[in-house]
C-alpha cells in the first residue's frame, strides 16, 4: 500500500484516479490526497484517455473469447 506515493504514478495520474474514485474512496475510509496537477497535463491526459482505453482493449482481445460479455462483467 502507498506505493503510488513513492513514484509509481505522476501527480496528474493520482489526481485523475482520485476524481474517478472519489465516492468509493470516502465510502471505504480512504483520505483524499491534495494534488495540484499541471492544467495542461491534466487536459492532455483526459483528452487521450479514450485513445488509451481503445488501445488497451485492442491489445487484449486475444485474452477474451466474447468481448461484449467481458466488458459487461467489468461494468
Amino acid at each position: 500500500t502507498g506505493k503510488w506515493r513513492r513514484g509509481g504514478l505522476s501527480v496528474t495520474e493520482i489526481h485523475i484516479c482520485q476524481q474517478v474514485t472519489y465516492t468509493n474512496m470516502l465510502k471505504h475510509g480512504y483520505s483524499y490526497a491534495s494534488m495540484q496537477p499541471n492544467p495542461l497535463m491534466l487536459a492532455f491526459s483526459w483528452a487521450f484517455l479514450p485513445v488509451k482505453l481503445t488501445l488497451a482493449l485492442l491489445m487484449n482481445l486475444h485474452r477474451t473469447r466474447n468481448i461484449v460479455e467481458a466488458i459487461r462483467r467489468r461494468l
